[in-house]
């Protein structure tokens, strides 16, 4: 009898061990996701390396949190976000231990999305056949993507504007504006209109945006336009780009001073074609429209989000000149640095370990460890030994591993 009991609990055993394995949750960084996942240190937040799409990755169940997975990758273990995971394998279908629901019976169409629109210093009232401002005055009002509405500014005496914000992220838009128009809404809006000498209500703070960095992508992007860094004031420099990623700390490229990541300040400026005027402003899909102000350019301070701006073209009234061909805008294809037991400086990085650079980049690496001779992989391939500084031009993704030469 003894016998048999020893042989029936090494079997339950042996069997515990198998479903073990098998059970063993593996997930699968997103095929769609903008740039690669960010690896964070779990203590510092810093960024230890960044992991490609459709990577397979085992989060440690005793380590992670509700938020973030704790993980292991290429030697480096850290957090990453549990919403850029999935746990369906690149070109696969279903998870294998996914139960499928039963299909549901058929449903009315969903109710379309109901937002709000708040206003801060400011009335909103409807728009009217002829887009004038009509009705009550409001501070809050329910709005859906179709809903066409003013938000004029209620000016103290004595006093002038000194900036508009919209959700918590401020906006001078170098021209006066007193009015605005919003339509096809794809969110909820805050918009606070800000007078001299007196503090905004609504604009976060440096300690909130640095306190709510996630290692989230974060990237400006201008369609028929472009954007640069600022150098003081509303004063641009350092070149005009169209994309931008601030999701890590990064360099000025109009001062060469380091920046925090997570936020940035920008001049956005319209590419106007000719016999065109800007109109408006495409905030992602929401349409904003500066009434009685032909707004070209504006500066945006510490964006916190990701966010994609484009110009609303009218016609531009009186005679118009020939018509010419607009070349368009150059595509411009980023590639991905990845550096181990070193960093790189270049491309807007400074210092970086990780991080997207425009094709044709040329950046310079120097190693983490105090060595005056080193061996360079590079995708693979070994060179050197030379100095603790290389530099090098990237026009394909690229992982660079610093190997000190020990005497």
């Amino acid at each position: 009898m003894k016998r048999f009991l020893r042989s029936l609990l090494l079997l339950t055993i042996v069997l515990c061990m198998g479903a073990g394995i098998a059970l063993a949750d593996t997930y699968y960084v997103k095929p769609d996701i903008e740039s690669p996942l960010s690896l964070r240190d779990a203590a510092t937040n810093d960024v230890l390396t960044v992991i490609p799409a459709g990577t397979a990755l085992e989060p440690d169940g005793a380590k992670s949190t509700d938020l973030c997975a704790y993980v292991t990758y290429n030697g480096f273990s850290g957090l990453v976000l549990w919403n850029y995971l999935t746990r369906t394998a690149p070109g696969g279908g279903a998870d294998p231990l996914t139960v499928t629901a039963p299909t549901p019976a058929p449903s009315a169409p969903a109710a379309p999305d109901v937002l709000t629109l708040r206003a801060v210093g400011a009335v909103i009232q409807t728009a009217d056949s002829r887009n004038k401002a009509a009705g009550a005055e409001m501070a809050e009002m329910t709005v859906t993507p179709e809903s066409n509405v003013i938000i004029t500014a209620k000016i103290p005496r004595g006093r002038k504007i000194e900036c508009w914000v919209f959700n918590g992220v401020r906006y001078d838009f170098l021209k006066s504006v007193k009015s605005l128009r919003m339509t096809a809404f794809d969110r909820s809006w805050t918009v606070e209109v800000v007078y001299q000498k007196t503090d905004a209500l609504t604009l976060r703070s440096p300690a909130e945006i640095q306190a709510a960095r996630t290692g989230q992508p974060l990237i400006a992007q201008v369609n028929n336009g472009e954007l640069c860094h600022i150098k003081s004031g509303t004063k641009g420099g350092g070149g005009w780009i169209t994309r931008f990623d601030f999701t890590a700390d990064y360099t000025n490229r109009a001062t060469g001073a380091a920046e925090q990541g997570g936020q940035l300040t920008a001049k956005i400026r319209a590419k106007v074609p000719n016999g065109k005027k800007v109109t408006g402003w495409l905030f992602d899909e929401t349409e904003i429209y500066p009434i009685g102000a032909n707004v070209t350019d504006f500066v945006v301070r510490t964006l916190d989000t990701s966010m994609t701006y484009e110009p609303i073209f009218g016609k531009k009234a009186g005679p118009t000149a020939p018509p010419t061909t607009v070349p368009p805008n150059p595509v411009v294809q980023y590639v991905t640095v990845t550096c181990s037991n070193c960093r790189f400086s270049g491309g807007g990085y400074s210092g970086a370990t990780s991080g997207s650079v425009p094709v044709g980049t040329k950046i310079t690496v120097t190693g983490n460890e105090n060595s005056s001779e080193n061996y360079w992989e590079i995708n693979g391939s070994t060179s050197g030994p030379s100095g603790r500084t290389i530099t090098r031009t990237i026009n394909v993704n690229t992982t660079i591993h610093c190997m000190p030469v020990i005497n």
